[in-house]
């Protein structure tokens, strides 16, 4: 067998060298005969063996030419969605999809911290906080916080100890996980909510206790693809270019529920703030969700116009009067 084998090896080295004669660069394949395998074996007084005589025999299958396809031309065999899923949110995906493309994360750690005036007085304040990159269920995410306290004079007639944390995926831009933990005068409240992307769908858990009434529920709820929570949404327009006169509609998933930001930048204008001059970009945001401010009215934020984007101010109506943040320094 191995004596045979390096007779054939030596037989087709040599045939591959001196059976065709190349006249001119330009010759056609087709002028060159293919090589006879039976002629060989009728010819060779070698007894072969039989698995190297079906290899011989056996005719190598036709190889297809294959075309460089650019990366981004290879589309992915999408899961077909449930025959219930909204429709509404197909039509959302393509148009946030190109929103998505614009944000850029920042991971670099930063806090903000505004004094929360209700009628014109200081009630409380709130420390906002990207708090860096973490790893969360073996995925690379970005933990935004919020710490909402009233201030000490007002918890005489209604105290405030609230805290959001959203985690949300760094690579695809949408949350993973919300909790919200609010401890007040009136009430105690804990809010989880997680997020499947892939899925499409969101999960909440909500307990309240007020005035001695439990308040329980769960929710299993679709989601579209491109999405916010309540509170990362804040990050996510501080991170949308802001040009003059640009829309964005985002939409924000709060416990099972799905409402719709609309974002328009309007003007940009200077404030003094503590005897310090910034100049600001102006936005209209027409909120769509429940929660601290309103379920349906406008807000006007006011943010850096830098590299910054510090929350300078916002103003919103709320059910009884407005309610205003104003940036601080102060600790």
């Amino acid at each position: 067998m191995v004596r045979n084998f390096f007779f054939l090896s030596f037989l087709f080295s040599f045939s591959s060298c001196t059976s065709v004669k190349i006249k001119s660069p330009t010759a056609n394949k087709e002028n060159i005969k293919p090589v006879d395998v039976q002629e060989i074996i009728k010819k060779t007084d070698i007894n072969l063996d039989k698995e190297v005589k079906e290899f011989l025999e056996k005719k190598p299958p036709l190889r297809k030419e294959k075309k460089n396809i650019p990366q981004k031309q290879i589309k992915k065999k999408k899961e077909a969605l449930p025959m219930d899923y909204p429709l509404d949110f197909i039509q959302w995906d393509r148009e946030s999809e190109e929103i998505w493309q614009k944000v850029s994360w920042r991971e670099k750690k930063e806090s903000f911290k505004m004094d929360l005036k209700y009628w014109g007085a200081i009630c409380g304040s709130v420390l906002i906080s990207n708090l860096g990159r973490k790893i969360l269920e073996g995925k690379d995410v970005l933990h935004f916080q919020a710490r909402l306290k009233s201030a000490d004079f007002y918890s005489f007639i209604y105290e405030v100890d609230d805290r959001i944390d959203s985690y949300v995926d760094f690579t695809h831009k949408t949350p993973l996980r919300f909790e919200l933990n609010q401890k007040e005068t009136k009430q105690v409240v804990s809010d989880l909510q997680l997020f499947n992307r892939e899925k499409r769908r969101t999960y909440a858990w909500y307990h309240r206790l007020k005035k001695g009434v439990e308040t329980k529920y769960t929710k299993k709820e679709y989601i579209p693809f491109y999405f916010q929570d309540s509170f990362s949404i804040l990050f996510f327009i501080r991170y949308l270019p802001l040009e003059m006169n640009s829309f964005y509609q985002v939409p924000v998933v709060t416990r099972g529920k799905i409402w719709l930001i609309k974002v328009w930048v309007v003007n940009k204008e200077s404030l003094t703030i503590e005897d310090v001059s910034y100049e600001s970009i102006k936005l209209r945001v027409e909120t769509h969700f429940p929660g601290v401010l309103s379920k349906k009215g406008d807000i006007e934020f006011w943010f850096s116009d830098d590299e910054r984007r510090i929350p300078l101010k916002f103003s919103a109506k709320v059910k009884i009067g407005s309610v205003e943040g104003v940036y601080t320094r102060k600790n």
